[in-house]
């Protein structure tokens, strides 16, 4: 059997694993969602939910990874077969080629991201933002089914994006995954940090951060604030899509995992601040030298990265410098997250497939950029909002849900928490195990059953006001794809592995740790 790739240091994988978390929804999507429920009071359930939900579930997944060394579909097949229940492999899966389908969408955001940092030399947008974003650059069509034609700029620009993923991840993990984890982080913290230095100085600034930080503690009752923060905290940190157990699993054996697990969640988190502060300082003087209040200039999702900020940059000092800057940041953030979600599939076709990384690599970015495609036609931003509402609030709860029920419910986390301990200074116990064991897999339950209420609640109207049709063909229907697909590729898997149950358990036990 081939020897498993490892990371060549720490802090390789230390910066990768944030790298994977830090992303778009940390720089638009946190401030949003902070000043939408509550301002400074959201972030006590912010903070509650990432001590008890996002660290607890980072240390799961990274002594998952670590503990069992291999790749997705290859874990749950042996936590399945060696315990003598029906075959999980699926949700091994199901995982990576969700991971692959945020992707797709991820990397058509990116190429508009790519194309602003050209733009904002010379704050080419005009005196009219959103009319360049929506009608000049994209030119939206009025319906998710209205295809018309693709966008020439942007499918190049997603090509590139697509090429950029593919030489890193065609190097490996210590020559290419690592590699670019040690430049892009230092130098996206160094950008971030410049920035919010910039904004917090700008005349109007403060009423901007009141408006993130001041507190209405009567939002605290409001259980939709809660749920928020929780699915604000699963979101950022990456969970759910397979990439910090894929991540952990090339951990050298003797890594402190519960170290770097609470050093990624605390990373993210202050990496959100950082953008909190940064973008709403950016809002307040936007709001000042225009005579309004904050509320009248904050939009969410891509309004605010591409229409409000650069309507708010065009009106600043050195706007011609920290324009590119901004970009520049949202473009680094964006490729740290795109890379990561190309490494589960990756390992699981090496593995469970017998195909070369680099034939694996080659044929994952292929079939991700002909996806992309279909974000690239004019109806791309509708549909796109579309893919990224049920990816996030449908599949990567529900991955979560499903690798939380396996391993807590059906196992037992025992197996995960004493082999944390035996290789970690900080020692886990009871309140880890509640965490992943009843308050985790009820919140996802709760968040879950919500979403799907929301749906189709007749007292609502459809997410986004979009067709009845269009949330099915482009989301329901997708994520059915993705099971079935999952399916496919278990059954597949299966003809093509020689692995006996013996060979099994002398690979996966180390005599140290028990079995699961």
């Amino acid at each position: 059997m081939a020897k498993r790739e490892q990371w060549g240091s720490r802090i390789g994988f230390l910066l990768s694993a944030v790298g994977s978390a830090v992303g778009l929804g940390n720089i638009w999507r946190f401030p949003y969602q902070a000043y939408e429920n509550g301002g400074g009071a959201f972030l006590i359930p912010y903070f509650i939910a990432a001590l008890t939900a996002g660290i607890p579930l980072v240390l799961f997944e990274f002594s998952l990874g670590h503990r069992m060394r291999a790749g997705l579909p290859t874990i749950f097949r042996r936590l399945s077969k060696r315990n003598g229940y029906r075959n999980w492999e699926w949700i091994g899966w199901f995982q990576p080629l969700l991971a692959i389908f945020i992707a797709a969408f991820y990397a058509v955001i990116l190429s508009w991201v790519f194309y602003y940092i050209g733009l904002s030399f010379t704050l080419g947008w005009g005196a009219d933002s959103g009319r360049f974003f929506f009608k000049n650059f994209l030119n939206v069509s009025d319906s998710p089914f209205e295809f018309g034609s693709v966008n020439a700029v942007v499918l190049a620009l997603t090509a590139c994006v697509w090429f950029i993923s593919w030489l890193i991840v065609f190097r490996g993990i210590k020559g290419g995954v690592e590699v670019a984890g040690k430049i892009f982080m230092p130098l996206l913290a160094l950008m971030m940090v410049i920035l919010m230095f910039h904004q917090v100085s700008l005349p109007g600034a403060a009423a901007g951060l009141n408006a993130l930080f001041e507190p209405d503690f009567r939002r605290l009752t409001d259980i939709n604030i809660w749920i928020s923060a929780y699915g604000q905290v699963f979101f950022s940190m990456s969970l759910g899509v397979g990439t910090m157990i894929t991540y952990a699993s090339y951990l050298p054996k003797e890594s402190d995992v519960t170290n770097n697990a609470f050093l990624t969640g605390l990373l993210d988190t202050a990496f959100s601040l950082v953008s909190g502060i940064m973008i709403f300082a950016t809002l307040g003087a936007m709001a000042a030298a225009q005579g309004l209040t904050v509320r009248d200039v904050v939009e969410g999702g891509p309004a605010l990265t591409f229409v409000t900020v650069p309507e708010a940059l065009s009106g600043m000092p050195g706007a011609r410098i920290f324009g590119p800057l901004f970009f520049l940041s949202l473009f680094i953030a964006g490729m740290t997250s795109i890379i990561s979600l190309l490494e589960p599939l990756t390992a699981a076709m090496t593995e469970r497939l017998k195909i070369s990384r680099r034939k694996s690599v080659s044929v994952i970015c292929a079939a991700g950029f002909l996806l992309s495609i279909l974000y690239t036609f004019r109806s791309g931003l509708l549909t796109l909002d579309i893919a990224d509402y049920f990816s996030g609030n449908f599949g990567m709860l529900a991955g979560g849900l499903c690798e939380l029920i396996l391993v807590c419910w059906v196992l037992k986390p025992d197996f995960l928490s004493d082999h944390a301990n035996r290789i970690s200074d900080f020692k886990i116990g009871s309140v880890w195990k509640f965490c992943v064991s009843a308050l985790t897999p009820l919140v996802l339950i709760v968040m879950l059953s919500a979403n799907i209420a929301g749906l189709f609640s007749s007292s609502l109207p459809n997410y986004g006001g979009y067709p009845a049709a269009a949330l099915f063909v482009f989301g329901w229907l997708m994520m059915a794809l993705l099971v079935l697909l999952a399916a496919v590729a278990q059954k597949f898997s299966a003809k093509r592995t020689k692995e006996t149950l013996l060979h099994i358990w002398e690979e996966f036990s180390d005599g140290k740790g028990g079995k699961p």
